[in-house]
């Protein structure tokens, strides 16, 4: 058998560190259901979509719990389905909560499993307020192709624009933006630019990285944009798309079968 499938990207022995005392028995025979975890692993690109997630509207606290947070319901439905399912989280640890913030209304899918967590955690999850703190994507989804797709589909389910038909030649401009503090800005570009060639390894082309804004909040964003030519947009449908955002794959959907009619090369 091939070597690399041999490749441990995570292990028992690494939950365990997570521990201050012993494992409980019933996360312990959860923990191994799912590990060890080698580039090989049926899991691996699900495990990446949650950590995609978790750095996109997602939110990984200090005890390990989960939250995602949506403006409609039905995204969050489908994921709970999803964590249910594939992570085998029973549904009474799932609940979405409605609330009122600046924004308006929005959704909030809470998952107290932190066994989970722990795993999301040591696969490069970030703890705390993303805004505050330095992440980037590990090795073992840059590596792998299904992982890179996956973990792309969550993130910019979360944090790109819809994209919409503008013209018959070309859609808006999806833009992809994120935010934090002042110090931690050369964090933040690097990990934008480490987006852009996730898409470039899609034939995705992008526009140069912005400079730093300052927002209401005294926080800094950066932002790039995704070309809106046909090609490039039918490319994005192909080779990416989204998962769970229902309206956005909709969206895209709609303006796809636009640009397809277009006689132009775009």
């Amino acid at each position: 058998m091939n070597k690399k499938a041999h490749y441990k990207i995570l292990d028992f022995d690494n939950v365990y560190k997570t521990y201050s005392g012993s494992i409980p028995t019933k996360s312990k025979a959860y923990f191994l259901r799912y590990l060890p975890l080698v580039e090989k692993s049926q899991y691996l690109p699900e495990f990446a979509y949650l950590v995609g997630k978790v750095m996109g509207d997602g939110h990984l606290d200090h005890n390990f719990s989960l939250k995602f947070i949506s403006g409609i319901k039905k995204p969050l439905e489908r994921l709970s389905k999803f964590i249910a399912n594939i992570f085998d989280v029973p549904k009474k640890n799932l609940r979405i909560i409605k609330r009122f913030d600046l924004e308006g209304k929005r959704f909030s899918l809470c998952v107290n499993f932190t066994s989970l967590g722990r795993i999301l955690y040591l696969l490069g999850a970030p703890v705390g307020n993303k805004t505050k703190v330095n992440f980037d994507v590990r090795s073992w989804i840059s590596n792998n192709r299904l992982c890179k797709k996956r973990f792309l589909q969550a993130i910019l389910e979360d944090e790109l624009a819809t994209i919409k038909i503008e013209r018959a030649s070309h859609s808006n401009y999806p833009i992809f933006k994120m935010t934090k503090e002042k110090h931690l800005l050369t964090n933040l570009y690097n990990f934008l630019s480490t987006i852009k060639r996730f898409l470039a390894d899609f034939d995705i082309t992008t526009s140069n990285i912005s400079a730093p804004t300052q927002t209401k909040s005294s926080k800094y964003e950066l932002y790039f944009k995704i070309h809106r030519n046909k090609r490039n947009i039918i490319r994005y449908a192909e080779n990416i798309g989204f998962r769970f955002d229902t309206k956005k794959v909709e969206s895209l959907n709609r303006c796809v079968e636009v640009l397809k009619k277009y006689p132009g090369r775009g």
